[in-house]
């Protein structure tokens, strides 16, 4: 995690400076402080083939008063940790607030919860609802008497509940501004979780409320945090043993096992994807993890009460959304293709092979999954939209010359990746579009809106640079237009600077299609400028009057870029690792030779791909130096 291990300490105790909290200063409530305060769990987890029994316990034996304030030993310094988005000094005083004295009206969390069940357990299916509903209408009446574990998971998933839902959706249902009221549940979820212990967790209920917790917030905070945030839920699944399979499973009930697996597959899917967004790649325990896929089941089809599993059912489930994702990856294990299926970009595979794979795929999700699915059914509309989004990025990666460059004939391969790959991009664009054009998926936007497919954007952006004015490019620019109006987070965000950086890219591109069609008009004049055009001229322009402020920093900003390496280390320079400097794409615009200087590079999420891309000194095809 980049953390030395003179930070590390097997048990902060409080200080004498403040006997309730521990506090001793407000550097106790920083995050890399945070990290540290970890301490072993008393409860013993079998491991191996050594069958321990478990410590007996008062279920509430670790649980604080209400209305008491959590002490900074163990878990709880993790406040300011989990509240990243927010600077740790608004914790305010070393004291966390006790989330029993946050509860909403009964009323306010039934609506909630239905929203939560409408909007995100069918993307997630982590828990059995039959068996949640009663606990939770319970809680809801009777605060006090809820364990800390339950509080944890209460205000987890009305957390998740309120982030997926739309400003009009807050208003009309809740009768509330919906900024106010994420913030104010992210808050309290957070808190929550400090008064659980979630880092010495051992039980499901925290770490499911964890998962809800960053599902939650990854729209809120950079890709490195994010990154930091989920590796925490990773390790804290391994010290569960969620990742392991085979005998290990043996000292749990049939139910249990099937719910360690759906939640350890969800958070290696979340790491994996940020990793994969960040530069990181993959965790190499979700890799390596022998935990078996979930079944294909609903939720009536299981209790805790049950004595074993029943066969998975065949077609459509409640579990279709998840399931997909279980099979695809489980056909890329089987060939040899995962993790992120980066063996299609593997040098000794041919193109026949890569293809012949992808068919085998786009079959597979054919006679498994896509002929059960209902198109009047949201869950199912959106699963056939995203298997097919998936297999077009298979193909871009399939064909992105820099992913061939043992290729025996490079003139041809250019000539029929060209093609194969733009097509591929356009139409995982027209995907994305079509999801937020359909009225009957607004309930999964909060979702889909993080599975967005950069690499795509990417591609057709750095294509219409070079490609000359005709009906196909036309087309693509209507496209890149709906695409920039569904996102408005691209230009409308806080300046993330992966999103600055499309900017910068999607200007040059817009500028070169003005150059072409002004030497092509016969009066000389340029095509109309779209809105989101002059929405990222904006945009850009209220960065370069920052950067020439007095004051600040390089990177035209005030604030330190979380997508850089600006976040602190234990000492010394940071690690060397293969990440892009979104940082200095954001700010090319700033210097107009940038793209021509070939100074970025990066790797991972085949960053290779995207650097070659966004480097306007090279041609994306023909002239590409794809052995350089």
């Amino acid at each position: 995690m980049g953390f030395g291990p003179e930070t590390m300490s097997a048990g902060a105790t409080p200080s004498e400076d403040d006997p309730k909290t521990g506090d001793a200063s407000s550097e106790n409530r920083d995050s890399t402080h945070a990290i540290a305060c970890i301490s072993c769990s008393t409860r013993k987890i079998p491991h191996g083939d050594d069958e321990q029994e478990e410590e007996e316990q008062d279920p509430l034996q670790n649980d604080y008063a209400p209305g008491s304030v959590a002490p900074t030993n163990s878990s709880a310094g993790f406040g300011g940790f989990l509240m990243l988005a927010k600077h740790p000094s608004q914790l305010g005083g070393g004291e966390l607030i006790d989330p029993k004295s946050q509860y909403l009206t009964r009323e306010q969390a039934l609506i909630l919860f239905d929203v939560f069940l409408t909007n995100v357990d069918p993307l997630t299916k982590m828990v059995h609802i039959p068996t949640l509903k009663p606990k939770f209408e319970k809680a809801i009446g009777n605060p006090a008497a809820v364990p800390r574990k339950f509080d944890a998971l209460l205000f987890a998933i009305l957390f998740a509940g309120a982030s997926s839902m739309t400003d009009r959706d807050c208003q009309d249902l809740l009768y509330t501004n919906r900024t106010d009221l994420v913030n104010r549940l992210q808050d309290t979820a957070s808190r929550a979780l400090v008064f659980a212990n979630v880092l010495t967790t051992n039980e499901m209920e925290v770490v499911q409320a964890f998962v809800f917790y960053l599902l939650g917030v990854r729209a809120s905070v950079d890709l490195r945090t994010m990154w930091m945030l989920t590796g925490n839920a990773i390790r804290i699944a391994i010290g569960m043993g969620l990742h392991r399979g085979g005998a290990f499973e043996s000292y749990f009930s049939p139910f249990e096992i099937e719910y360690r697996r759906r939640l350890w597959w969800q958070i290696a899917y979340i790491d994996t994807r940020v990793g994969e967004l960040a530069g990181f790649g993959a965790s190499p325990v979700a890799i390596d993890s022998d935990a078996k896929s979930p079944g294909n089941y609903n939720d009536s089809d299981l209790c805790p009460e049950m004595k074993e599993l029943p066969p998975t059912r065949t077609g459509a489930t409640e579990f279709l959304f998840c399931h997909a994702r279980s099979s695809g990856r489980e056909f890329g294990r089987s060939k040899g293709l995962a993790p992120l299926f980066m063996g299609l970009s593997k040098f000794n595979m041919s193109l026949s092979e890569r293809e012949r794979r992808i068919r085998e795929m786009e079959a597979m999700f054919e006679n498994n999954l896509l002929r059960y699915c209902d198109p009047l059914e949201p869950l199912h509309v959106l699963v056939s939209v995203m298997a097919r989004s998936l297999l077009q990025r298979l193909r871009l990666k399939a064909y992105h010359p820099v992913n061939n460059r043992n290729a025996e004939d490079e003139q041809e391969l250019s000539r029929k990746g060209e093609n194969i790959c733009f097509d591929a991009a356009l139409k995982s664009l027209e995907y994305d579009n079509h999801v937020f054009g359909s009225k009957i998926l607004e309930r999964f936007h909060w979702h889909i809106r993080a599975l967005f497919q950069y690499d795509a954007l990417i591609f057709v952006l750095s294509e219409l640079k070079r490609r000359g004015h005709t009906l196909e490019t036309v087309k693509a620019w209507r496209s890149v237009e709906e695409c920039f109006n569904n996102h408005p987070e691209f230009t409308e965000g806080g300046g993330k600077s992966l999103h600055l950086a499309i900017n910068n890219l999607c200007l040059k591109a817009w500028s070169a299609r003005e150059a072409t069609e002004r030497a092509g008009s016969p009066n000389g004049l340029p095509p109309q400028t779209p809105q989101f055009i002059q929405r990222i001229r904006e945009k850009l322009a209220v960065k370069r009057k920052l950067s020439a402020s007095p004051g600040v920093g390089s990177h035209g900003s005030s604030e330190a870029t979380p997508d850089s390496f600006s976040l602190a280390f234990t000492g010394g320079a940071p690690p060397t690792i293969n990440q892009p400097d979104f940082a200095a794409l954001a700010n090319a615009s700033l210097d107009p030779t940038f793209f021509e200087q070939g100074t970025w590079s990066g790797t991972q999420m085949d960053w290779s791909l995207w650097n070659d891309n966004l480097n306007f000194g090279e041609p994306t095809f023909g002239g590409l130096p794809w052995h350089g």
